[in-house]
């Protein structure tokens, strides 16, 4: 019995002993997990702390690379004499004379400090923002302390500066010529990298040849007070959008070729028969613009699309083929054969004119261009009161005006007129430029009573619609363009590619390339 009463008692002390074991362990693992909870918590603190700086980094980065773009963008708009802070306003001196190219070493730049900071992209001080970039680009010769020994580097302010609010947080933009060394390009596959010799921009692609209009650089840097940095770069080609189009494939080519084209198989032109003293159209170069060009090669006086001669024996359709009406009509020796006559100056063009403009779709689609990059658009029926009064030889507009246009007389105009509807002038009405009558293709000189309004550049005539505004099919073809001189007898018309130049020259500047420069 006693025997059995210790084995009892045994068995009650590993009864006993179990849950003492099995404390321990849910001790252990207790802590394992709080030990694992807070290694978790830990990473997450340090993950969470990772991802802010990161974040932070990104935002500073992203916020210094906006403002450098900023900087960018400034300087590029007001390359651009439509721009109301054009350089060319703001600081006189700043660009080089209009018609020169930006000479090696012509550098420009743009300061925008901060209240009480100094911006000096020339100084060895860092905390000045120096341009340590310029001279890696550029041969010894032309590095910026050379530059700034002529003399030829120049600053403005941005329009940020004194504006009463914060603008983007560049420091500078530089504006200069590039070679093809400063693109590390070799533009024209000769000879490697040429650090000599501007590079041009001709519309579709760089050349050396001085073909086009001077390509530029324009730099950045932005600098944020935690001290993050970004340096951006253009590389800018002037261009005009109405040029582009009208000169580079696949849109419409079209030049021009006379004072004054109709289109279409059945054109009427109404001569004055006689008092002549006032009345020219003049296809030889009148080179009478703000930029003084050299006259170049003459042009017809008339230029029509129809292979056909037309008929010179006086009455509507008709021009007087005697003197003292033939030496009105001066130009280019009649292209008609046979046999061509120096006077009057009609060339048949139906061979130098694009074949889509001598169809109603081709003039819609230049129609609905000229309407999309007018810098003005007037619903007709309009009068000369009705045209900006901003527009002067130095500063041309595109008009475009959706119907009818009437001028009262001494009206001066500069730019690119395009009327839809039927254009009604004075004898003292002026225009220097280009103007385009198309839709109705309808222009009248409805009244005299004075002299010496004249039309300088070319005038473009095409009928696409009827009388009711509907378009022409192409199967229908063009219609009956019309111009009548006759009722005033004092308006003249000159070729001048002086004019026309001075009309499409370039007013933005297209960027070609864009890259970050690390920091």
């Amino acid at each position: 019995m006693m025997a059995s009463r210790t084995k009892s008692l045994r068995s009650k002390r590993r009864y006993k002993a179990k849950p003492a074991k099995a404390s321990g362990i849910a001790l252990l693992i207790a802590i394992f997990v709080l030990l694992l909870v807070a290694v978790v918590g830990i990473a997450m603190v340090v993950a969470s702390g990772t991802e802010s700086a990161l974040t932070g980094n990104y935002h500073a980065s992203t916020a210094a690379y906006y403002a450098a773009t900023a900087g960018l963008e400034e300087a590029r708009g007001r390359l651009s004499p439509k721009n109301l802070k054009y350089f060319g306003t703001t600081d006189p001196n700043f660009l080089p004379p209009a018609g020169t190219t930006w000479d090696l070493g012509y550098v420009r730049y743009v300061i925008n400090p901060l209240p009480g900071e100094t911006v000096d992209p020339l100084s060895g001080n860092s905390n000045d923002y120096p341009d340590n970039e310029y001279n890696t680009e550029f041969m010894p010769g032309y590095s910026l302390a050379v530059a700034a020994g002529n003399g030829t580097v120049q600053y403005a302010n941005s329009v940020n500066v004194g504006a009463g609010f914060p603008g983007p947080l560049y420091k500078w933009v530089r504006i200069n010529a590039v070679t093809e060394q400063s693109l590390g390009f070799d533009v024209d596959g000769i000879n490697g990298l040429d650090n000599t010799v501007p590079v041009f921009y001709d519309g579709t692609e760089l050349n050396m040849n001085g073909i086009g209009q001077q390509a530029l650089e324009v730099t950045a840097l932005a600098a944020l007070p935690n001290g993050t940095r970004k340096m951006v770069q253009y590389i800018v080609g002037p261009t005009s959008k109405i040029q582009d189009y009208l000169n580079t494939p696949p849109s419409p080519s079209l030049n021009f070729y006379a004072a004054v084209t109709l289109l279409g198989s059945n054109t009427t032109w109404n001569f004055p028969y006689s008092d002549y003293t006032y009345f020219f159209v003049d296809g030889n170069d009148n080179a009478t613009c703000p930029s003084g060009a050299t006259a170049g090669p003459s042009q017809f006086a008339l230029g029509v699309s129809s292979s056909a001669e037309p008929a010179q024996d006086g009455g509507q359709n008709k021009m007087p083929r005697n003197p003292p009406a033939a030496g009105n009509y001066t130009g280019l020796t009649s292209n008609f054969p046979p046999p061509p006559m120096a006077t009057p100056s009609i060339g048949d063009l139906s061979a130098k004119l694009p074949l889509n403009l001598q169809k109603p779709s081709g003039i819609e689609a230049l129609i609905q261009f000229l309407h999309d990059n007018a810098d003005v658009v007037i619903n007709g029926p309009a009068t000369g009161s009705d045209l900006p009064s901003t527009m002067s030889a130095t500063n041309p507009a595109t008009v475009f005006v959706n119907g009818d246009l009437t001028l009262y007389g001494a009206t001066n105009g500069y730019g690119i007129l395009v009327v839809t509807g039927k254009f009604n002038y004075t004898s003292t009405d002026n225009w220097k430029g280009l103007v385009f009558i198309i839709g109705q293709g309808w222009a009248t000189e409805v009244a005299g009573g004075g002299s010496g309004g004249r039309f300088d550049g070319a005038v473009f005539i095409a009928e696409s619609r009827d009388s009711s505004g509907s378009v022409w099919s192409d199967v229908h073809g063009l219609g009956d363009s019309y111009i009548d001189f006759n009722n005033g007898r004092g308006s003249s018309f000159y070729y001048s590619a002086c004019w026309i130049h001075e009309v499409l020259k370039p007013t933005n500047f297209k960027i070609l390339s864009f890259h970050e420069i690390p920091q």
